[in-house]
């Protein structure tokens, strides 16, 4: 029984390592980049991103929790075509350009390559608005922020900032929020792992792009781009 026990034991190691292997093989290539569109009353951002696996499957979706095996499609190249084919939808092409970039509509996604991220200050800002000037409604604004500072030796702080406004004929206010925290952080296989001082741990996915121009490095955390600010 003693013998029988210590194969299974070794037996479950070694298909643990191989099927941690294979993920690790199967991880692939990650591209983002911000499509801008104009709305009714003002123009709308979207961030994108998109994890190429090495076995031919997809995922746009870097912000649900499953983002490492949920599949949303495959993917094929061909020539300076790459096709997105999602299941019951029409395939998306991007044109694959000189500089290895992903290129559809006037949108251009970048490479995020580099597996560490540098020293410095990244923010994410997201604003949103209906009604007001030109219809019959109360104009109702929201707004969010959030700055993370990665000190290059797995510490950071971050800190969040929302506000609500409302005006009108016969009304006008509005709410806002603030918070602050700190704690440590690692990056591996596409995953930062942050620890809070209050001893709460949160998983996101998370990739860095190469330094681009005077813009520096750029961060995509949890399917949205935080660009540097120091």
């Amino acid at each position: 029984m003693s013998k029988l026990f210590t194969y299974c034991f070794y037996f479950y190691l070694l298909l643990a390592s191989a099927n941690a292997g294979a993920q690790t093989n199967n991880f692939g290539e990650v591209y983002a980049g911000v499509k801008a569109s104009a709305g009714t009353s003002a123009i709308s951002r979207s961030d994108i991103g998109i994890l190429l696996r090495k076995n031919g499957t997809f995922t746009d979706k870097l912000n649900e929790s499953n983002w490492k095996t949920a599949v949303k499609g495959r993917y094929t190249r061909s020539g300076q075509a790459l096709t997105l084919t999602y299941s019951g939808k029409t395939p998306v092409i991007y044109k694959i350009t000189k500089k290895g970039n992903l290129s559809r509509r006037g949108h251009i996604l970048t490479k995020f390559s580099e597996t560490t991220i540098p020293k410095g200050g990244f923010e994410h800002k997201k604003s949103s608005g209906s009604g007001g000037v030109g219809t019959n409604q109360d104009y109702v604004g929201s707004s969010s922020s959030q700055y993370f500072y990665f000190d290059g030796k797995n510490r950071f702080s971050t800190k969040k900032s929302s506000s609500t406004t409302v005006t009108g004929s016969q009304v006008g206010g509005g709410t806002s929020k603030k918070s602050n925290d700190n704690g440590t952080y690692t990056l591996s296989n596409g995953e930062l792992t942050l620890k809070f001082s209050n001893g709460s741990t949160v998983k996101y996915s998370c990739f860095v792009s190469r330094p681009v121009g005077r813009d520096g490095h750029m961060l995509l955390i949890n399917g949205n781009f935080y660009f540097t600010k120091n």
